[in-house]
């Protein structure tokens, strides 16, 4: 059933983006006789309401166009006294409080599993509008009589404004303990009473609350109440009345209470929207008795405003209750809180922010305070600003903005954390939750960096494939072009053309043979090894390897010094040394073009610390100079430059290990590597390197009559065709009788078939179907202690140690030269 607040059909309007939840409320609705109409959103809504003012508003919050709070506050404005209920999907507590601030009559959660909540809270809400229009209506139809009637009714009407005074006096009471006192005075004030008690009903009956006359009531009366008492005829009427005489009316048992004077009583119920007792005012004693219809009248007029009373206590005792609870959530969170008014000040920083912060609300009074120790940044802290800005005037912020993505807040003991933050209006003031999200971060740049590094050591590792392939045959190709120079040199006219000529190749080839073992060092795929090198030499070289992959708009400048000693280094450092740091100066100038220098000369470090800047030991040094005219860098970037992985060059344009390199480099040489640089004025790279005192000659290289000579039989296998040719060549130059195969089967056959024909094997590693290895083992199988002579462009799998443990006499790393093989086969064949 529905309360009727007149003769009208109720009409009542559903406001719901939903179509089905639209639908569920008006089937259920309207079986209880209610009118539902219905809205797709507050626009439309609010066209209904103005149109056909709806008894009541159901209205969702969250809605497109108008949402569900611009239309609370749109027809409280409107229409003060018409019910607006909210039920929403949202459980923030911050919207029920501001839609409660907003003239909200109740607030109900989606999905609502029983309807029938629903229901009671419509019943209620339109009980309670039609009690506030009653009383309206009623205060209205009170002042008319004042003005209409004649001065008889004047007392009558003075005493109505008297109530009416007295019952908004109740609106200020702030628990029922100071309500019930003002009720039951205004009441004998009113009606004229020496007597009289006020019950409310709580979890064990009705308890009392306050009297005029106290010592004889019962402190509570139990429900149901006695049978034949006042209470439980209240109780069975529920509705006002009059006792003239207590003692003659045989409808109440005796109390034994001798305090009624005349006998005269008046009970009062005090009812809710749906018509349930909640509470129970007793008057007696009146001073001029008996009570009549007129007190009945006013006493119900007050016990009415009385009921409301409580109520509105109740429903802000329940909201100051939410708001401690809603406090107590906040301050318990594990997340930094703060909570801003209107005036920028803050009302509270929870526990856990001045646990994160160290800022107590003392130190930080104000939002503006507190920025200006978070953010000493001026620049971030007008991001801030702006941020706040946009978000209390509802604009949108970009998520993917990075001063939120990545925002540093600056605490008290100076150390920095990572946050994000989210701001949750509430009424005029704003909730800002924050979530400390260093360590998060940390890991994830970790991760990064990790990952970085796994994509380095696989390119490293493919690189490493790759060189060993190209090292491989290109010493394969390499070794005939150099045996065969050096064979057509010993024929060769002293002097003449053609032993310049041949001079001149031999050099391209060792050239290229060191080329070789570059790409192997810096592959990793063979062993640094340091020995006296005039570093200007490399440099020198180095040089013209880079005029031609640098543009022309950059400007060479040299100032080498010949004369500098040398160091102890492996060239194909020095060469990487200064191929990263002329890369980096390049890319520095870009295509605009720039000069780039490069100094060598010799330096001294003194015993004083002069140079102060340098941390080395005092001693005879060369310096390396590398200068750019480019951008520069600043003081930040310098302190990160030697990092691995960090880089300024744009994602895919660098791996951040070029001077992280360099710097491992040089202080393997314990040499120093200064940076000198400023933004738009370039930089200069120093490097410090200790000299030696003097380099190791190497020995001129042996003529063919001075090589070591033999006449045993010599089985020489080697897939590469030139190769075995040039290896029969040399050997029998030599005296040596010489076997030659490209087939490692069809070798070990002809060595199986003859195994005391051969008095040594040399052989390739890397060859097709059976690996010189594998060979060399089926030669041990079939002879013991066959000399053998492995021979390798390049491989993984033999090293010069393991070799020997396989049973391989001796190993030499292509390409060959004349004099290497006649000494290690002669080595191998005298058993030295």
């Amino acid at each position: 059933m529905n309360t009727i607040i007149s003769d009208e059909p109720i009409k009542i309007l559903t406001i719901d983006d939903e179509e089905a939840i639209r639908q569920s409320f008006a089937a259920f609705l309207e079986d209880f006789g209610y009118e539902v109409l219905s809205a797709p959103n507050g626009r439309v809504g609010l066209e209904i309401f103005k149109e056909e003012k709806p008894h009541l508003i159901l209205v969702d919050l969250r809605m497109p166009e108008v949402d569900g709070l611009e239309v609370l506050s749109s027809v409280t404005r409107a229409s003060p006294e018409t019910p607006i209920i909210v039920v929403s999907g949202t459980g923030v507590i911050a919207d029920a409080v501001e839609a409660l601030h907003l003239g909200a009559w109740d607030y109900i959660l989606k999905p609502i599993k029983n309807l029938s909540i629903l229901l009671h809270s419509i019943e209620k809400a339109l009980e309670r509008a039609r009690l506030i229009k009653e009383n309206r209506e009623y205060q209205e139809h009170l002042e008319f009589l004042v003005d209409s009637r004649s001065k008889k009714i004047l007392e009558y009407s003075n005493r109505l404004k008297h109530i009416a005074d007295r019952t908004r006096q109740f609106t200020i009471k702030q628990s029922i303990g100071d309500l019930a006192p003002t009720i039951l005075k205004t009441l004998s004030e009113n009606i004229g009473v020496a007597g009289g008690s006020l019950f409310l009903r709580n979890g064990q009956g009705l308890e009392l609350i306050y009297a005029l006359d106290p010592g004889h009531q019962k402190r509570v009366i139990p429900l149901p109440p006695p049978p034949r008492s006042v209470t439980a005829h209240l109780f069975e009427q529920k509705e006002a009345f009059i006792v003239p005489d207590i003692h003659s009316d045989n409808r109440f048992a005796s109390s034994g209470w001798s305090g009624y004077k005349n006998g005269s009583l008046m009970a009062l119920p005090l009812q809710d929207s749906e018509g349930e007792i909640q509470g129970v005012v007793t008057l007696h004693n009146k001073l001029k008795p008996p009570f009549t219809e007129q007190d009945l009248e006013l006493g119900d007029i007050i016990a009415s405003h009385s009921m409301e009373a409580i109520r509105n206590i109740n429903s802000n005792m329940m909201l100051r209750e939410s708001e401690k609870r809603f406090r107590e959530v906040v301050e318990l969170s594990p997340y930094p809180i703060a909570i801003v008014g209107p005036d920028r000040k803050h009302t509270l920083l929870n526990a856990k922010f001045t646990e994160l912060f160290g800022y107590t609300m003392e130190e930080v009074p104000t939002m503006d305070a507190w920025r200006e120790k978070a953010y000493p940044d001026p620049e971030l802290r007008a991001a801030v600003e702006r941020h706040w800005q946009m978000t209390i005037n509802g604009v949108p912020v970009p998520e993917d903005d990075p001063i939120l993505q990545d925002r540093k807040v600056i605490c008290k003991d100076g150390t920095a954390r990572t946050v994000e933050s989210k701001i949750i209006p509430i009424g005029e003031s704003n909730l800002i939750v924050m979530n400390d999200i260093t360590d998060r971060k940390r890991a994830e740049n970790d991760r990064n960096k990790l990952e970085i590094q796994l994509r380095q050591a696989q390119k490293m590792e493919a690189i490493g494939t790759l060189a060993g392939g190209i090292a491989h045959d290109f010493n394969n190709i390499l070794s005939p072009i150099i045996g065969y120079t050096e064979m057509a040199m010993v024929e060769a006219v002293e002097n003449s053309t053609m032993e310049r000529n041949l001079n001149e190749v031999m050099k391209a080839a060792e050239r290229a043979k060191e080329l070789v073992f570059q790409i192997l060092t810096f592959s990793r795929q063979t062993e640094i090894e340091k020995k006296p090198v005039q570093a200007q030499l490399v440099i020198r070289e180095a040089l013209k390897l880079l005029r031609s992959s640098i543009p022309a708009s950059i400007q060479f400048e040299k100032k080498i010094n010949k004369e500098c000693g040398p160091v102890l280094a492996d060239p194909t450092q020095i060469h990487q040394l200064l191929m990263n740091l002329c890369t980096n100066a390049y890319h520095a100038m870009g295509e605009s073009g720039g000069v780039l220098t490069v100094e060598f000369d010799e330096a001294a470090v003194l015993s004083d610390g002069n140079p102060a800047t340098i941390n080395l030991k005092p001693g005879k040094y060369v310096r390396l100079t590398i200068s750019d005219t480019g951008h520069g860098m600043t003081q930040a970037v310098q302190e990160k430059i030697f990092d691995p992985y960090f880089t300024t060059k744009a994602q895919g344009k660098g791996t951040g290990l070029g001077l992280a390199v360099v710097h491992g480099i040089v202080k393997s040489m314990e040499g120093d590597i200064q940076v000198d640089s400023k933004p738009g004025r370039g930089t200069s790279f120093i490097i410090y390197l200790p000299q030696v005192e003097s380099i190791v000659q190497n020995a001129a290289p042996r003529t063919n009559a001075s090589l070591p000579r033999g006449d045993e039989r010599i089985l020489f296998v080697d897939d590469e065709g030139p190769v075995a040719l040039m290896g029969k060549q040399m050997l029998e130059r030599l005296g040596y009788h010489v076997t030659v195969e490209t087939s490692s089967i069809a070798a070990l056959e002809i060595f199986k078939a003859q195994p005391d024909n051969f008095d040594l094997v040399v052989t390739d590693m890397s060859m097709p179907l059976m690996t010189g290895d594998v060979f060399a083992r089926k030669i041990l199988e079939t002879r013991p202690n066959m000399p053998i002579v492995l021979c390798t462009g390049f491989s993984e799998v033999v090293t010069q140690e393991n070799a020997q443990a396989m049973g391989i006499s001796e190993y030499i790393m292509k390409p060959m030269v004349m004099s290497e093989i006649a000494n290690t086969v002669r080595k191998v064949l005298d058993g030295l």
